[in-house]
Parts: structure tokens; sequence; C-alpha cells
């Protein structure tokens, strides 16, 4: 015979177990991971936090406004693994470049940040061959 304890500790287990697992979302769900775009932005924000840190850049518009975006980057431990020296190689007040994937629902203050160049021309980011490939061609078409 189950015993009522048992039983009670299975389901509490199965319920947390089914809340992480909800609890992580789906890249491709929130954003559109076959386009990839390229902006300037300055770091206005830095929140270090795993499983993803947050970046917040304030971007300039054509008419000198400018909008805040804040991205999501890979975990601590991938930036580190990419070359990035710490969160103290951020710098809030400098000039980056973002490549990115924008957000499914058209939304411009979010993004899933894929790679980024320091002020130092360092790029650093985890980026898959297709990525690498839409990253080169917005870099070339940003030289002509």
């Amino acid at each position: 015979m189950i015993r009522p304890r048992f039983i009670k500790a299975v389901t509490v287990t199965s319920l947390l177990a089914a809340g992480a697992a909800l609890a992580h979302h789906s890249v491709s769900a929130q954003f559109d991971v076959d386009q990839m775009k390229v902006i300037k932005g300055v770091l206005s924000k830095v929140e270090w936090i795993n499983p993803h840190p947050y970046l917040t850049f304030n971007v300039a518009e054509a008419d000198g406004s400018s909008y805040p975006i804040a991205m999501e980057s890979a975990a601590p431990a991938a930036l580190q693994r990419a070359g990035l020296a710490g969160k103290e190689a951020l710098k809030v007040g400098e000039i980056y470049t973002l490549y990115y994937h924008p957000a499914r629902n058209g939304k411009k203050t979010i993004g899933l940040l894929m790679a980024f160049t320091l002020p130092s021309g360092q790029t650093i980011g985890a980026l898959t061959t297709k990525d690498l490939e839409q990253v080169e061609a917005l870099r070339k078409a940003g030289s002509r």
C-alpha cells in the first residue's frame, strides 16, 4: 500500500519540476531567430544575473530622439568563455555595436543579444554558423 506522505511528496516534487520547466522560456517564441539586426547603443545599465544578464542601451534615432533597448544575453559563464573579462569590462556610458535577434512581437525595446563589440574593438559573442553569416552580411552592408 502506498503511503499518503509518499504520494504528497511525489506530487509536490512533480509540481515544482513542472514549474521550473515552464519558467524557462523558448527563445524562438520570444525572439525572431531568423532575423539579425545591428545597432549602436550607449550602455546605461548592467544587470549581471543568472541565468541571463540584461544589458540596457540607449539607441539614438535619426530625428535626435532615443529609446532604451533591454538586451537579454547569454549566461555570465558563457560570456566569460567567449572572452568577456567579467561585468567590470562593461562600462556604462560607452558605445557598443550590438548584433541581436529582435522581438517577435515587433517591440524595438527588447532583443536577444548574440554578439557585441566593445569600445576596444573586441567582439564578444556565442554565435551559431547562421548567426555568424548574418553578422558578416550586416558588417559588409555597413561598410559600403
